[in-house]
């Protein structure tokens, strides 16, 4: 509807121009150049309904239909008055030319509107912020802490093997015996359950020597701790 008044201006503005310039032709001729006018505006206006309503379309079409509105309003001013000398001369019906002013008039309400409607920004279109969406909370259980048992810390103790005590002379016991020469030798023995065991000698010991070395050895070694593997060195002189 907008595009069709736009073009009604147009027309109505070429018919001004054009009695302007037919001012001065005969009053037959001002009637039929008006029927004309009026039947080229009912055929414009017929096809113009055919025409897009389109925002951009409408703001191309106010901004040169408005420069030509302002050119041929100013003809119009200038062609009435020679209008009104031909209608006076030759008896014009004066109705359609009011009709025609009133129309320009409303032509020129219709492109204010158009103006501010082209004029207005466009809608801005408003997206929804995007929606974070938090990750679910991982729950890592801690692993158990092995707890160690401390360790345990054996104390060895080195037993160490008995010596004769001072008060058993092991000369006591080979008084009796006859040597030729000076004996060494190392005796052998364990503790074992309160008694001197599994004594042993080296060679060159006689019978005689090792029974009386080992009657020695039970009387002179404490038993208190058993060990075992214990020697002891013994030297006879001559």
């Amino acid at each position: 509807m907008k595009a069709f008044n736009i073009a009604t201006t147009t027309i109505l503005a070429g018919a001004v121009a054009y009695v302007a310039v037919t001012a001065k032709i005969d009053h037959n001729n001002v009637v039929s150049q008006i029927s004309d006018l009026q039947r080229e505006l009912n055929v414009q206006s017929f096809k113009l309904e055919a025409v897009s309503d389109n925002y951009l379309s409408l703001s191309e079409v106010y901004d040169s239909q408005a420069a030509k509105l302002g050119a041929l309003s100013d003809q119009w001013a200038v062609s009435q008055s020679k209008i009104v000398e031909s209608m006076l001369s030759n008896v014009i019906d004066g109705e359609e030319i009011s009709v025609l002013q009133m129309r320009i008039a409303s032509q020129r309400i219709e492109l204010e509107e158009v103006r501010e409607l082209a004029t207005l920004p466009p809608p801005q279109v408003v997206e929804p912020e995007p929606i974070a969406v938090l990750p679910e909370p991982v729950v890592v259980e801690p692993e158990p802490i092995a707890v160690l048992p401390e360790p345990v810390v054996v104390e060895t103790v080195a037993i160490v093997c008995p010596l004769p005590t001072g008060e058993v002379s092991f000369g006591q016991y080979i008084e009796r015996l006859k040597f030729r020469k000076a004996i060494s030798f190392v005796a052998s023995f364990d503790v074992q359950e309160g008694t001197v065991a599994n004594v042993s000698f080296s060679n060159g010991v006689s019978s005689k020597l090792g029974r009386a070395t080992a009657k020695y050895l039970t009387d002179a070694i404490p038993t208190g701790q058993d060990v075992s593997g214990c020697k002891l060195p013994f030297k006879i002189e001559v």
